[in-house]
């Protein structure tokens, strides 16, 4: 039941993002850069609750987000990318 509120409320918080940043998408550089980024955001929140919910403390997990952010950050974006690739290719073929 925590891990479904923890995945709604990072949703929650991920789709206002995007919503918010509608009008810097008329930037060119920024619609290639900041939707990939929120969801990649979003699955690194959603995907590292998920592996570490049956395995760690709620102790352990805030250590582990704490102490590898960046890298679990850095997973959750390059699937962001991933996941916007197929789209990119499409808009500019």
């Amino acid at each position: 039941m925590l891990g479904l509120a923890w995945s709604l409320g990072s949703t929650v918080v991920a789709v206002l993002a995007m919503i918010v940043s509608i009008p810097f998408w008329l930037v060119p550089p920024l619609i290639l850069v900041l939707p990939p980024l929120i969801w990649g955001w979003l699955t690194y929140r959603v995907m590292a609750y998920d592996a570490l919910a049956e395995h760690a403390s709620a102790a352990e997990r805030r250590e582990l987000f704490r102490s590898h952010r960046g890298w679990l950050l850095g997973i959750g974006v390059l699937s962001g990318y991933l996941g916007a690739a197929p789209s990119l290719i499409w808009a500019s073929g």
